[in-house]
């Protein structure tokens, strides 16, 4: 039997291009139907009103939203149905985030109609007094605590100088020696004191003042609803506040209420009653 030559196994140039023109025409063909079967299937699910968006099921473990109140920040309304398959998960993450009070969210889309977010929000540490309606973190974001928050018993920072547009906007950091300040004393108090002493207030607007005379930071604290202000040198305030501990004792023994402790001078302690 003959074997065959290396020419005879060759295939002809124009049976090869068709060959090739075939294939690419497969290959489209294929490609084009899956993409109209897509296209239509699409199509059916987004004016099928079983897939319009009908539940949303959030997940938070502190201070969860008003489900009203996600559902308008995702642009979801009861009487105009949004169909599922319509909904951008991506922007509407984008457009959670975008809200001051949310400081991480995930949106997930759950057959037929369910919209699943899971977010955690912040949580407000202190009121900026200069401000209003201005609740600020840990961090020093600063964000409204009406209407995302029920109100509570936070205590009021005064920084003293109002801050412009730039340089204070919701969902932003607030950068302050003064703020850390005030934190910093806050967190004294809560961890030293007892239970019962609970600051109010903290005044800081003259904590860095150009005049070492007049540098001073101002608690207002807060026992069994009795209120005092103290009145702390900025460097060292620990010190003070430890000494007003010590001091209690012989403060409590007093006819008077005290109104006024000033700590700021080394070794001496100026006290007012009412």
């Amino acid at each position: 039997m003959r074997a065959l030559s290396d020419s005879e196994r060759k295939i002809p140039l124009r049976k090869a291009l068709l060959y090739v023109f075939l294939s690419v025409c497969l290959i489209w063909g294929i490609s084009w139907l899956v993409w109209w079967y897509r296209s239509w299937r699409l199509q059916e699910q987004r004016s099928n009103p079983l897939y319009s968006i009908t539940t949303i099921i959030q997940t938070c473990s502190r201070h969860p939203l008003q489900t009203w109140q996600l559902a308008e920040l995702l642009d979801l309304s009861h009487d105009e149905r949004t169909n599922l398959y319509s909904f951008d998960t991506a922007l509407g993450r984008q457009r959670l985030l975008a809200c001051p009070a949310i400081k991480r969210a995930e949106v997930r889309k759950m057959r037929p109609g369910i919209v699943h977010i899971e977010y955690a929000t912040r949580e407000p540490k202190v009121l900026i007094a200069d401000y209003e309606n201005m609740a600020c973190d840990e961090k020093g974001f600063i964000f409204p605590l009406f209407p995302y928050f029920s109100p509570k018993l936070l205590p009021e920072v005064y920084l003293g100088s109002k801050a412009t547009t730039e340089e204070i906007a919701w969902n932003r950091e607030l950068r302050s020696e003064k703020l850390d300040l005030a934190f910093a004393a806050i967190d004294y108090v809560s961890s030293h004191f007892p239970a019962s002493w609970r600051v109010t207030r903290v005044d800081v607007h003259k904590a860095f003042a150009l005049s070492a005379g007049e540098r001073e930071m101002v608690l207002l604290l807060e026992k069994s609803g009795q209120r005092c202000f103290v009145r702390l040198h900025p460097r060292g305030f620990e010190r003070n506040l430890r000494l007003l501990l010590q001091l209690q004792p012989e403060l409590e023994k007093m006819s008077q209420m005290v109104e006024i402790v000033d700590l700021r001078s080394p070794g001496i302690v100026l006290v007012k009653s009412l």
